[in-house]
């Protein structure tokens, strides 16, 4: 597979290491959980899109779940970002709001990267995991910085692999 993430700003070098590793972190996720090209995703927490961007070349469906709260900056970069993918959803709303809209086992999978408080984590598993057909649930961020994200995935799930950019996999179905 070819990734064009042409979007991001990688001017000097410290930003062209960063970009390598979230998006081999990213890869490497997809590449763990398989044949992704007939898969439905829901993004929770798109942000600016970087990640959406690298889903939607991976993924059947992509719906991303933000309710971008800052205008001026996220969605003119989200929609730069994803203008070109037919394949990516964006649905403005808060996750709990979003996920009553969605019905039982219709997503392949789910990568968590909103609000990385411990409650707000824990809400969001509790929200979307019955979503989930697939048998992988993920998401960002799982690293000593981010405490509500490691206690709230460990708690309900086990320790989960990790990925050079802080991603988090965990297997929750057979």
């Amino acid at each position: 597979m070819i990734h064009k993430l042409l979007t991001f700003d990688i001017a000097d070098r410290r930003n062209r290491q960063i970009f390598q590793a979230i998006i081999q972190g990213l890869i490497d996720l997809c590449d763990f959980i398989g044949d992704t090209s007939q898969m439905v995703m829901a993004e929770i927490g798109s942000d600016r899109g970087e990640s959406a961007e690298l889903f939607a070349q991976y993924f059947k469906m992509v719906y991303c779940i933000d309710p971008l709260i800052d205008p001026i900056e996220q969605e003119p970069s989200f929609r730069s970002r994803t203008i070109r993918f037919s394949n990516i959803q964006l649905i403005r709303l808060w996750s709990e709001q979003a996920s009553q809209n969605f019905d039982n086992n219709c997503l392949d999978f789910i990568y968590i990267d909103a609000d990385h408080s411990y409650e707000a984590v824990k809400k969001d598993i509790e929200c979307w995991l019955p979503k989930l057909r697939g048998n992988y649930i993920g998401g960002h961020d799982f690293h000593g910085g981010n405490l509500g994200v490691v206690r709230a995935v460990i708690e309900r799930f086990g320790e989960p692999r990790i990925f050079q950019d802080n991603s988090w996999i965990k297997k929750v179905k057979e």
